[in-house]
């Protein structure tokens, strides 16, 4: 998506927007300000920024959810919904087949036998009286009006069971959706849901907290049977949840000192390449991206390595197969003799260990 990420990172200008969309014009206010309990009035807002801003017109029906793009105008509260979308764009970006962790412009997203993502936002409630009660216990008003039918409101069992039902069915699809996401409405749930996701053999999941004006907090959880791994801000987007519902961190720093720059470039490349894995250094990028098999690190694989001396044999015979991709960074620090910061990103695998042992030996041998 090449729109900005800051698109709302300032306050929407209402008598702007009011120019361009005679509609939306029609419920401003004398003062400029518009009425967030009026339905209608923040439908036509929704139904305008969309045509304005992303150049999508829909209609939406009286009697059913509107998903509002902004309520509080200020950046990181602009709205769920956004945060939402942009969100799963950095999973795709960051779980791309071209390891960049960049967004690719190019990269058409498709939605037929196999797709990208699944975008959900369940019904919350068990039942009808769960959802006039909780209304009830909010403290005060909310900042928008809710509108909906009660069929997107409520389900049997709620958004657990709802979400479960998706996690199941995704047993049947795996591969053939990059990620499966959802919103969650309560804390408790996206630990059942986790929990779930866990039981199912589940090994890579993300999870991330969408603020809304400091009132209403949801979550957001997505999921996938691939092995590529998104970056830790992406998949560990929140400092709200608690750790043991977050997956195993992909990216691991350490700092050496006592080294120049070239040295431990030299170091590196001679203790990667010498593990007989698929690895390329990019020496104006400090970075190198490699993929291994196996645990070839091991002692006893260096053992065998150095008895047989057959290099080849163990070299990773698929990429994408490949049970441990990673990418290390080095960072040269602003002075000469500054400590050198060395980032290992976990880009491809499932074995949490694997990765773990990676990071420890080449910290160990880096640092020595």
């Amino acid at each position: 998506m090449t729109i900005s990420r800051d698109l709302y990172k300032h306050d929407v200008d209402f008598a702007a927007l009011a120019v361009k969309s005679p509609a939306f014009n029609k419920h401003l206010k004398p003062n400029g300000q518009l009425d967030f309990s009026n339905p209608d009035a923040v439908k036509q807002l929704t139904k305008s920024l969309l045509e304005n801003d992303f150049g999508i017109a829909i209609e939406l029906p009286d009697d059913r959810l509107c998903p509002p793009v902004i309520l509080c105008l200020n950046f990181n509260l602009k709205g769920q919904k956004y945060n939402y979308i942009l969100w799963i764009q950095d999973l795709l970006d960051t779980t791309s087949s071209d390891y960049t962790d960049r967004y690719d412009a190019d990269r058409e997203v498709v939605g037929l036998d196999v797709i990208d993502f699944t975008i959900c936002n369940p019904p919350f409630y068990i039942s009808a009286s769960e959802l006039v009660s909780s209304a009830a216990a909010k403290s005060r008003p909310p900042y928008s009006a809710c509108t909906g039918a009660e069929i997107e409101m409520v389900t049997p069992g709620g958004e657990v069971a709802f979400i479960s039902r998706m996690i199941d069915e995704s047993l049947a699809l795996k591969e053939r959706c990059q990620w499966y996401t959802s919103m969650v409405g309560k804390l408790s749930s996206l630990e059942q849901i986790v929990s779930r996701l866990k039981i199912k053999g589940v090994t890579n999941w993300a999870v991330i907290t969408l603020e809304q004006g400091g009132k209403t907090r949801r979550w957001a959880v997505g999921w996938s049977w691939g092995l590529m791994r998104p970056k830790q801000d992406v998949a560990r987007g929140t400092s709200s949840v608690p750790k043991h519902l977050l997956p195993f961190p992909s990216e691991f720093k350490f700092n050496v000192d006592g080294r120049s720059l070239e040295e431990l470039i030299v170091r590196l490349n001679v203790t990667v390449g010498s593990l007989g894995l698929k690895w390329k250094y990019r020496s104006e990028l400090y970075s190198g991206i490699g993929f291994a098999d196996s645990n070839v690190w091991s002692r006893a694989a260096r053992r065998e390595i150095q008895k047989n001396g057959n290099y080849e044999s163990r070299e990773t015979q698929s990429i994408g197969d490949a049970a441990l991709g990673f990418r290390v960074d080095l960072r040269p620090g602003q002075e000469k003799n500054e400590e050198v910061e060395v980032k290992v990103r976990w880009l491809q695998g499932v074995e949490e260990v694997l990765f773990e042992s990676f990071c420890g030996m080449l910290k160990r041998q880096l640092s020595s």
